[in-house]
């Protein structure tokens, strides 16, 4: 199944992308290296060693041989990090090389017009000073680039944050609040998450005494360590349980066998679904939201989360107080129309990239609402940046699994 196959057909794609952008850059902004012959070798040889050591990752994955795929997708990763870090840094040196071509050509121009006074002829003389400055100046570019890439590559193996985040409900009965809610999700098990990760995470997780556990998708992109995942997850001590909702990756890695495993396993699956949960005189509805799997396709992805919504909440009680598990973030939007207080979700790994606990996407998509809290009309999310991913960087975007603790706002309730 070429879902399988999914990390490696994309490293392969990305790969040839960026090569050929890297090349027309070279080509054209950075005249100044491609006229040395070692960088045109070097431009040659990347994809074709980036090919040769995914083909070793693809072999590994289909015998199933943990050592190769550990090899293949680390290196594949370092090249690929490393192959975007220079594809963005080469427009930026080059628009300095250009200011260099400019500033030669001038200073050329100069000495073919030479200046006469009196009997003297001054014969203006290139600035090799400010030449060499601007030269560093574009080679420290991707050199930034590049340390920044390794910093986001070892950044991505970090420890799990856990977050205790405290989320205020007008309308919270008494008996719930206090609540600690652990949210999980993202996992990935597969190539950068095993399941000796997961166990370590696991006993982390214990220590935040959570009373409920929600995993809101992609739990794992290798099918055959899901039942062990989903045991490992179930092994956390809770007073009301774990619930499950699914993400676009259970349909990538066949979403008829996932759900068979998940049913088969000890937490339950909440697909366009939901259950009550009775706490003291209260009540607690978790409802899970089923994934539209489709990428970039708004409108469509709305109609689908709403359909999906209104089935999970449909005869849910009245006088409970309304949880959703949506991969999506997009959940919110169609929580505020139902009148949803609470969303939970992930799927954005927050870009990958943030700083000040926000992507640094942030503000080209707002309505994506990418890694944190927000808020509208009456009711609230929170999008967490995964536990792990299907792409080993992060950059100011460490991995999480947020504690919720619900409390009753007295100000406004």
């Amino acid at each position: 199944m070429l879902t399988s196959f999914f990390p490696q057909i994309f490293t392969i794609v990305a790969l040839a992308a960026l090569w050929l952008l890297i090349a027309i850059w070279l080509v054209t902004l950075n005249r100044q290296w491609w006229a040395i012959p070692r960088v045109r070798r070097a431009l040659w040889m990347t994809p074709l060693a980036g090919g040769v050591v995914v083909v070793l990752w693809a072999l590994g994955s289909a015998a199933r041989l943990g050592w190769l795929i550990s090899i293949g997708s680390g290196i594949s990763a370092v090249v690929l990090t490393l192959t975007l870090a220079l594809a963005v840094s080469l427009p930026f040196s080059g628009a300095v090389l250009t200011i260099e071509r400019l500033v030669r050509w001038i200073i050329a121009k100069r000495r073919n017009n030479q200046v006469t006074v009196g009997p003297v002829v001054i014969d203006p003389a290139p600035d090799h000073g400010r030449r060499s400055f601007v030269t560093g100046a574009a080679a420290t570019i991707p050199v930034v680039t590049f340390a920044s890439a390794g910093f986001g590559l070892i950044s991505s193996h970090g420890a799990v944050r856990m977050p205790e985040l405290e989320m205020r409900f007008p309308d919270l009965h008494h008996d719930l609040d206090g609540l600690r809610i652990l949210h999980l999700s993202d996992i990935h098990i597969g190539n950068y998450v095993d399941l000796d990760d997961l166990e370590k995470i696991m006993e982390s997780a214990q220590s935040t005494r959570p009373d409920l556990v929600l995993v809101s998708g992609d739990i794992s992109d290798d099918v055959a360590m899901l039942p062990d995942a989903l045991r490992l997850i179930a092994g956390l001590k809770t007073k009301y349980g774990t619930f499950a909702s699914l993400g676009n990756h259970e349909y990538f890695r066949g979403i008829q066998q996932i759900v068979r495993i998940i049913d088969a396993g000890p937490i339950p699956l909440l697909r366009s679904s939901g259950t009550s949960i009775a706490i003291g005189g209260g009540a607690l509805y978790i409802g899970g939201a089923d994934d539209p799997v489709m990428m970039g396709q708004r409108e469509r992805n709305h109609a689908f989360l709403q359909r999906s919504v209104r089935a999970a909440f449909d005869g849910a009680p009245s006088d409970a107080f309304h949880l959703l598990m949506s991969h999506r973030p997009e959940g919110l939007d169609i929580a505020a129309e139902e009148k949803i207080p609470f969303t939970v979700a992930g799927h954005t790994h927050g870009a990958q990239v943030g700083f000040n606990g926000r992507s640094v996407l942030e503000p080209w998509m707002p309505k994506n609402y990418l890694w944190g809290h927000y808020r509208k009309g009456g009711s609230q999310l929170y999008t967490s940046s995964g536990v792990g991913h299907w792409f080993p960087f992060r950059l100011g975007c460490p991995p999480e699994a947020p504690l919720y603790v619900l409390r009753k706002d007295a100000g406004m309730g």
